[in-house]
This record gives structure tokens, sequence and C-alpha cells, in this order.
């Protein structure tokens, strides 16, 4: 075909024949694709034979990984392991006793150690400003279940978007319904009673819907500017109490030292402020039996059962190793893919 005539043909009229044939995707766009395709190229450079790595940070992203797929090994250790991890951080109603440890201390333990930061996310990033200097940044986390607001939005039924609304309320419960599920399984499996873990679970859920509430919206955001507010640690402090940000951020960024007057970019001041006061809150009083009503009554409204989506392993392997080991990854890949003159050019050998 020759491109003067029809570029569009030229360049995509084998789109749909190569990439979208016999996929069961609802878009494929060429995002999906390069995605896929690097996805593909991590998760054999992850498994191929490796002669010698000399204890390097790639060893240590291949044997994360390769710990992840040995589900026979996984399986034969049982609970024990995540028991042990929960008992270091004060323990868990589900699984026994819960010793009423320091909830800053806990924290610390969890930003530290296991690299997982409930309430918010907090990481190293270029300054919009200066481009060229790194910063702190800190901003709401990357929530899995769907917000409340959602969930909602299907409820308002109208003649002409009755199928679609009924669609995406389908969906929203059976992400839900999935999650709820996997959790419970998990307490079952870790020993807890059927009756104490949902009752908890449903608490959870109702902590995660009341922090969600506090997220401000991106367009809101952007109108009122807040999206790169420039502070400091002390008034970040002041302004949401409840984390004790110094020692949780050292945590954090250790060996990197730190104080109060350090620099950093919130990404939504608001939330934090709301998030602060609903831990407060949430540590005088709990309501247990109202949010497992509020959870059982969004579950069961007369919808049928869902089954969870059962992904491939080596997807989740993959996507665990990247959280860790995403500059390693990153680096894998550009020695793998890009041709050698590039990579001079850049000074990668």
């Amino acid at each position: 075909m020759d491109p003067c005539e029809d570029f569009f043909n030229y360049t995509c009229g084998n789109w749909d024949v190569t990439y979208t044939r016999g996929m069961n995707m609802p878009l494929v766009n060429v995002f999906d694709v390069l995605l896929e395709e690097n996805q593909l190229i991590m998760k054999r450079l992850l498994e191929e034979p490796q002669l010698s790595v000399n204890s390097s940070a790639k060893e240590k992203a291949v044997r994360f990984y390769t710990s992840c797929m040995n589900t026979e090994q996984i399986e034969a250790r049982g609970a024990q392991p995540l028991k042990e991890l929960i008992n270091e951080v004060g323990g868990w109603n589900i699984t026994g006793s819960w010793n009423e440890t320091d909830f800053n201390q806990t924290l610390q333990i969890l930003m530290g150690k296991y690299n997982t930061f409930p309430f918010f996310k907090a990481y190293v990033g270029p300054s919009a400003s200066e481009p060229t200097m790194n910063i702190i940044q800190i901003d709401h986390p990357e929530f899995e279940l769907p917000p409340e607001t959602d969930f909602k939005k299907t409820m308002k039924y109208s003649q002409v978007g009755y199928e679609e609304n009924n669609f995406k309320k389908s969906f929203v419960l059976q992400v839900l319904r999935s999650y709820y599920s996997y959790l419970m399984k998990l307490g079952l499996l870790m020993g807890g009673n059927r009756d104490v873990t949902s009752t908890y679970i449903s608490l959870a859920f109702s902590f995660i819907s009341n922090l969600q509430k506090a997220v401000t919206p991106l367009k809101k955001r952007r109108e009122k500017k807040m999206l790169f507010y420039f502070t400091t640690i002390k008034e970040l402090q002041e302004k949401a109490p409840a984390i004790d940000w110094l020692p949780c951020l050292q945590a954090a960024f250790y060996p990197v030292k730190l104080n109060m007057s350090q620099p950093i970019a919130v990404h939504d001041m608001d939330y934090l402020q709301g998030m602060s006061q609903l831990i407060v809150e949430w540590q005088k009083k709990r309501q247990f039996q109202e949010a497992h009503q509020n959870l059982t009554d969004l579950l069961y409204s007369g919808m049928t059962e869902s089954q969870m989506v059962i992904s491939e392993r080596w997807r989740k392997c993959l996507s665990e190793t990247s959280t860790f080991f995403g500059p390693v990854l990153g680096k894998m890949v550009v020695q793998e893919i890009f041709p050698q003159n590039s990579k001079d050019l850049v000074g990668i050998q």
C-alpha cells in the first residue's frame, strides 16, 4: 500500500487483525500492547538462567520474583510467615490476641521495613518548579476498592442509561464481593472465626470508604492549585497531627537524614487533614455493628454472587517485583531492547 495515497491504512491497517482478534478485552490500544510486550520481556529476563550476577540488585530482583513463583514452597509454609509478620506489628483480632501497640510505631515498621503505606503514599520525585531537583512527595494512596460515589452514581437510573448504569452497578458490586471474598478466605485460612472475620473486614471497608471521601477530586485540586503544594514536615505535622511525620518519613527514606524543616511537596493537603482527623476519631470509637450492616446491605442487595477473576501467577509476581525493584527492571529492559549506540549515548553499559 502506498503511504502517500492512504497513510492511515498504511500505518494502522493491520491493527485489528494483529492485536484485537481473539482478545477478550473491551478496549485495546497501543499502550495496552506496549505494556503487554514490556511485561513479557521482563518475565523472560527474570526467568532465564542467570550465569553470574555477582550479588547485584538484579540478582535480588530475580530471587524475589522466583520466590513469588514458587507456589509449592508458599503452600508448604502455610500461614506461619504471615502470622509471624502480623505478630511483629502487634497482632490481629482475627488471628488471635491484639496487643494495642503504639499506632505510629507500627506505621514506622510498615513504612521502613515492608515499604507499605496504608494511609498515604510517600516517594521521591522531580520538583515541579525545578525538575533537576528531587523532593519528597506525599499524596493519597491508590485505593483498591471502588469509591462509594461510584456505587451511588449507578443507583441514579435514567431511561436512556439504564443498561449502562446497571452494568456499572454490577461491576462495582463484583469488585466489592471479590475483595470481601478474598479477605474472608484469608482470615479463615489464618485461623479466624467466620463471624469475627466478617465483622473486622466490614470495619476495614467502612474505614476505607471514609478515607476515600476525604480525597479531593483531581479537577478541584487543579483549580485550587493544590497538586504541588510546597511545605515542610513541621507544617504538615501541625495540619495532620495523627501521624508522627518525621520518624515515619525517616523510616521510609533511611538512611537519608531528615529534619522538621525538610522541604516536601503535598498533592492533596485536604485529604491528609481529613485522614488525620479520621484516624483520631476511629481510635476513640469503633462502630463494628454499623459497619458490618452497611457492608451486608451493599453486598447482598439482590445481586447474584460473582466470581473472582484469577490472573496468571507471573503477572502478580512481576507486579510485586516491580514495586520493589522498578529501576532494576527498567535497566534490564533497556539493556535488552535498546541498540548499543543509543545506550552508549547515555552511558549505559
